[in-house]
C-alpha cells in the first residue's frame, strides 16, 4: 500500500509537470512568435527606410555633381572677369595715359606755333609770298594730324572700355545666375540631407529595435531550448522509472510465481511428508503419553469422551518444537487448554500445541524442529488436523519418542 501511495504521488507531480511544462512551452512559443512577427514588421519598415535613404543619397550625388558643374563654371566665369577687369584696368590706364600726352601734345604744339610766330617774325612775311603760306600750312597740318591721332586712338580705346564693360557685365550677369542656380541646389541640397538624415535615423532605430528583439527572441529560444532539453530528461528519467518500475515489477512477478511454486513445493513437501512419511516425523516434546487419540468409555462412569489429539506428560519447562515448518496462525489462550499455538503448515494440515508458554508470534515462519514455546506443566496437549478435522497424531509421529 505504501508503495502504490509513492507511486501514485509520483505519477501526480509528473503529471503536474507535464502541464506546466505544456503550459510554459506554449507560452513561450507564442511570446517567440509574436516577436518574430515583430521583427518582420520592423525590417520592412527598415526596408522602406533604407530605399528613401539610398534614393536621397543618389540625390545628393547628383545635386553635387550639379553644384561641381557649376562651380567649374563659376570659377571659369570669375576668371574671365578677372580677365576683363584687368584688361579694363589696362585700358583705362592707356587712355589715362593717351589723354595726358593729348593734353601735352597740345599744350607743345600751342607752344610751337607761338614759338615759331614769335621767332620768326611770320606775320610780316604772310602778304610777300606762298612759301611762308605753305610752311603754315604745313606745321598747322602736321600738328592737326598729331592731335587727331592722339584722339582717334583714344576714341579706339574708349570703345574698346565699352565693349568690355558690356561684357563684364554680361560675365556679372552669368556669375549672378550661376550662383542663383547654386544657392537653388544648395537648398535642394539641404532639403534632402534632412531626409536622408530623418531615413538615416529611422534605419538606426529600426536597426536597434530589431536587435533587441532579436536578443529577446534568442533568450526566449534559450529558455526553450533548456526547457525542451529538461523535459526530454524527465521523459527520459520517465522511461528509465517506467523501465524500472516493469522490471521490479516483473521480478516481483517472478518473485510472487517463484515464491508460489516454492510455497506449493513446499507444501507438497510437507503434504509427502505429514501423508507417507507417517511415524517419520518427530514429536513436539519427548515424554509419555497418557491419553491417546479417539473416544474412550470411562468404566466407572460409563461416560464417553473424546480426545481430539494426545496428550503427553514431560517434564515442565521443557521445550516444545515444530513438528514441521509452517506459519503461526494463532498465539492465545484458550479456556482449558492455557496457552496454545497454531501453526498452519500450508499443505491443508494444522499443528495445534496447548499447556505452552510460547516464545513465538502470529505470521511468523518457523522451521521443522523450532523451539516455539515451553510447556506449561507437565502435560502437552497436541493436535494435528487435516483442514478442520482431527486426525490421529500418532500416524505421523514416530513413537520410539515417546513412551506409554
Amino acid at each position: 500500500m505504501k508503495k502504490f501511495n509513492a507511486l501514485l504521488v509520483v505519477l501526480i507531480t509528473i503529471l503536474c509537470t507535464v502541464l506546466a511544462y505544456g503550459s510554459q512551452k506554449q507560452e513561450l512559443e507564442n511570446r517567440i512568435k509574436q516577436i518574430n512577427t515583430s521583427i518582420s514588421n520592423k525590417q520592412y519598415h527598415y526596408n522602406l527606410a533604407e530605399k528613401k535613404y539610398i534614393i536621397y543619397t543618389n540625390q545628393l550625388k547628383d545635386l553635387n555633381a550639379k553644384v561641381q558643374v557649376l562651380e567649374k563654371k563659376l570659377a571659369q566665369n570669375e576668371e574671365n572677369l578677372k580677365k576683363l577687369s584687368a584688361e579694363i584696368e589696362s585700358l583705362n590706364k592707356s587712355i589715362e595715359e593717351l589723354t595726358k600726352k593729348l593734353n601735352e601734345e597740345k599744350a607743345k604744339s600751342s607752344k610751337a606755333l607761338k614759338a615759331y610766330y614769335y621767332f620768326y617774325n611770320v606775320e610780316k612775311y604772310f602778304p610777300q609770298g606762298l612759301y611762308f603760306e605753305y610752311m603754315n600750312k604745313k606745321i598747322a597740318h602736321y600738328l592737326q594730324e598729331r592731335i587727331i591721332s592722339y584722339m582717334q586712338h583714344q576714341v579706339l580705346l574708349n570703345k574698346q572700355k565699352q565693349e568690355l564693360v558690356v561684357k563684364k557685365n554680361n560675365q556679372l550677369k552669368l556669375i549672378q545666375k550661376i550662383n542663383e542656380q547654386k544657392n537653388s541646389l544648395a537648398q535642394q541640397k539641404n532639403k534632402i540631407a534632412l531626409l536622408a538624415q530623418e531615413a538615416a535615423r529611422l534605419k538606426q532605430a529600426y536597426i536597434n529595435d530589431i536587435v533587441y528583439l532579436q536578443r529577446q527572441r534568442n533568450y526566449l529560444q534559450s529558455v526553450l531550448n533548456k526547457i525542451i532539453q529538461e523535459e526530454i530528461k524527465r521523459q527520459e528519467e520517465l522511461k528509465r522509472q517506467r523501465e524500472l518500475e516493469r522490471q521490479r515489477l516483473l521480478k516481483l512477478q517472478q518473485y510472487k510465481k517463484a515464491q508460489e511454486l516454492k510455497k506449493q513445493q513446499e507444501e507438497a513437501e510437507s503434504r509427502m511428508k505429514l501423508e507417507n512419511l507417517h511415524t517419520g516425523l518427530r514429536p513436539p516434546v519427548e515424554g509419555i503419553i497418557v491419553d491417546n487419540f479417539g473416544v474412550k468409555t470411562n468404566p466407572v462412569f460409563n461416560v464417553q469422551t473424546r480426545n481430539d489429539g494426545i496428550d503427553i506428560k514431560a517434564q515442565s519447562g521443557s521445550p516444545i518444537k515444530a513438528i514441521a515448518k509452517g506459519q503461526v496462525d494463532y498465539v492465545g489462550t484458550i479456556p482449558g487448554l492455557g496457552g496454545v499455538i497454531i501453526i498452519n503448515h500450508l499443505n491443508g494440515y494444522y499443528s495445534i500445541y496447548a499447556h505452552v508458554n510460547p516464545n513465538v508470534s502470529k505470521g511468523q515462519v518457523v522451521n521443522e524442529g523450532q523451539i516455539i514455546g515451553h510447556l506449561s506443566g507437565d502435560i502437552l496437549h497436541f493436535e494435528l488436523r487435516r483442514g478442520s478435522v482431527p486426525v490421529n497424531p500418532l500416524n505421523f509421529i514416530n513413537r520410539r519418542y515417546l513412551g506409554g
